[in-house]
């Protein structure tokens, strides 16, 4: 199977480009800590400690039932996590992976089961954007970034990364266009994806935001507006002057 490109950005790069590996607990006790669960299996490619399996577990499961349930998936498949303890051995694992390295990344989708994670102490939050990938493919397996706006705007939302964008300068909340924020490297999908998904939900319900993740994100074949429509929609929505 060709693998999944869900790539997690975060800018400005050089927060994530040091590829410094995380200091190791020495709590003994983290032996204990299995690495097989009912729902997920997790794998420690470079050596990572056993604590970090603890804290993407919790976090993984205490969204696990909100995302499915709001996606409206009833079963998924076991999914692997794969915790990376240094920059170095992840992003080889994503040029093999994927074909190329997107610098600055710290999660991606391996095909629709399995999780790869940079950790570090953001991770167990940022696991979540990437299982919400999961369960958008469990959806529709055709969804992975086609479009990527979509793609990206259900995965911000699920995961709460929540962006108030009434609060930008006006300047700020003119909508790009669909084709820059299909673009990778860039921060527009990341930036744009927690309001576009809640607008998407007050104007459509949750059943029209479920919907057009099967639709592949064609708001003209779904709810019958054209882009420039939606733009429009949606800077009344964040309040442009």
């Amino acid at each position: 199977m060709r693998p999944t490109r869900s790539i997690r950005l975060w800018l400005p790069l050089a927060a994530v480009l040091c590829g410094c590996r995380e200091e190791r607990p020495t709590d003994t006790a983290q032996d204990s800590i299995p690495l097989d669960y009912p729902e997920l299996t997790f794998s420690l490619p470079d050596g990572g400690s056993r604590l970090w399996v603890r804290a993407v577990h919790d976090s993984l499961m205490a969204s696990y039932p909100r995302i499915t349930g709001h996606l409206q998936v009833q079963a998924m498949p076991k999914l692997t996590v794969s915790l990376w303890a240094t920059g170095t051995a992840f992003y080889a694992a994503m040029q093999r992976d994927l074909g190329q390295v997107y610098p600055g990344a710290t999660g991606y989708l391996d095909g629709p089961r399995e999780l790869c994670i940079l950790y570090r102490p953001a991770a167990p939050g940022e696991s979540v954007h990437e299982f919400a990938h999961a369960v958008s493919l469990a959806l529709n397996p055709s969804i992975a970034n086609n479009p990527r706006w979509y793609w990206e705007a259900v995965a911000v939302y699920e995961a709460r990364e929540v962006t108030d964008a009434t609060r930008w300068p006006n300047e700020d909340k003119a909508f790009p266009g669909f084709s820059a924020l299909n673009r990778f490297n860039s921060p527009l999908p990341y930036r744009w994806g927690y309001p576009i998904s809640s607008f998407i939900i007050s104007q459509w319900g949750d059943s029209g935001y479920v919907d057009l993740i099967r639709a592949n994100g064609s708001v003209q074949a779904l709810f019958g507006v054209t882009e420039a429509q939606f733009g429009a929609m949606i800077e009344r929505y964040i309040g442009r002057q």
